[in-house]
């Protein structure tokens, strides 16, 4: 847990060359979490045949739709890029939510009307307790002066992803 947690901070830390200054330091925080987040989700396969479905979805990254600033967008852009992350190996695109057809995770700073069709299938980050979204998945809140996060267990069942014990570990666990 402490090796997860180091992680984190190294990474927030260690792109401060490819950040603007812009971006605060809870962003790039909230940042770090956010592309961790990926390394402990393992997606559903999307056909019967689970081992060709995992190496056909291998080459196509995840698309991360953010609702945020151009700078924080780059500053994500920094840790994602190039890496290939996760239990399934797969590598992040991030793209303004606005510019976004298609969603699998999706970060929320503000309260966002068009929720069905970008965001039904798709892992919704909560950037507060007050965006208020039924269907996100991970809530970021502060905590003791802390930055915490919450996991929708069901709503990660209804989206068929699974959560590694580890991050749950970390985690305030909604049922």
């Amino acid at each position: 847990m402490r090796t997860l947690i180091l992680t984190f901070l190294l990474l927030v830390f260690s792109h401060n060359g490819f950040a603007n200054d812009q971006v605060s330091k809870l962003d790039k925080l909230k940042a770090a979490y956010m592309f961790n987040f990926v390394k402990f989700i393992t997606w559903p396969a999307d056909n019967t045949n689970e081992v060709e479905a995992t190496q056909s979805n291998n080459s196509e990254p995840l698309t991360f739709c953010l609702q945020t600033s151009a700078e924080f967008k780059g500053f994500f852009e920094a840790l994602a890029n190039t890496q290939v992350i996760g239990p399934q190996q797969k590598s992040i695109k991030s793209i303004l939510l606005e510019e976004a057809v298609e969603c699998d995770l999706v970060y929320l700073t503000a309260k966002y009307d068009d929720a069905y069709s970008k965001l039904s299938r798709a892992v919704v980050i909560q950037n507060s307790e007050l965006v208020e979204s039924r269907l996100s998945v991970f809530t970021f809140f502060k905590q003791n002066n802390r930055l915490r996060f919450e996991i929708d267990l069901q709503r990660a069942k209804q989206l068929k992803i699974d959560i590694s014990s580890e991050l749950l570990k970390l985690a305030k666990v909604k049922q």
